[in-house]
């Protein structure tokens, strides 16, 4: 999941008595459907980065860029922004640390998800809810006595954006 590999649209669950009013969270300064702060400096990938995204989808006019890392939920994480012409339709962060640091966060955060969102499918053990403005899935790998969790936030928009051929 780590950061772009997924389906064309975004995965929508049907679940009854939803919460899908709620609009995701901002990560920062980072926001889904919103325009990068002019103070936040990028990299974009290099070719070979791209090529190891192994993407199923491009979009005309987008950017995917390492962004500065950001404090969220007490841990700082490593970030990966998708635009499309200057708007963020992903972000994408990282954590490696302590396994019991990761297991911590991992159900804190999903009490919070399943207070806040519609809950979707967990596909491969990556657990996916829906918002309003578009989707939040969190997938973590165990790796010894360290971890790995990943937080990806995906718009809705990408259904209309016009994908390259």
């Amino acid at each position: 999941m780590w950061p772009f590999k997924s389906t064309s649209k975004p995965v929508k669950s049907r679940t009854a008595g939803s919460r899908e009013g709620n609009d995701c969270f901002p990560v920062g300064p980072y926001a889904l459907d919103s325009r990068l702060p002019t103070t936040v400096q990028l990299r974009p990938f290099t070719e070979a980065e791209l090529i190891a995204l192994d993407r199923d989808v491009t979009f005309v006019g987008e950017l995917v860029a390492w962004a500065p890392p950001v404090q969220f939920e007490d841990l700082e994480w490593n970030v990966v922004l998708g635009l499309v012409n200057g708007v963020i339709y992903k972000i994408s962060l990282q954590f490696n640390g302590a396994r019991a640091k990761v297991g911590h966060f991992h159900r804190y955060f999903a009490i919070r998800c399943n207070r806040d969102f519609s809950v979707g499918p967990n596909i491969g053990g990556a657990q996916i809810w829906d918002a309003k403005n578009g989707n939040i899935c969190v997938d973590g790998r165990n790796l010894g006595g360290e971890a790995i969790v990943t937080v990806t936030l995906t718009s809705n928009a990408i259904a209309g954006y016009p994908r390259e051929t």
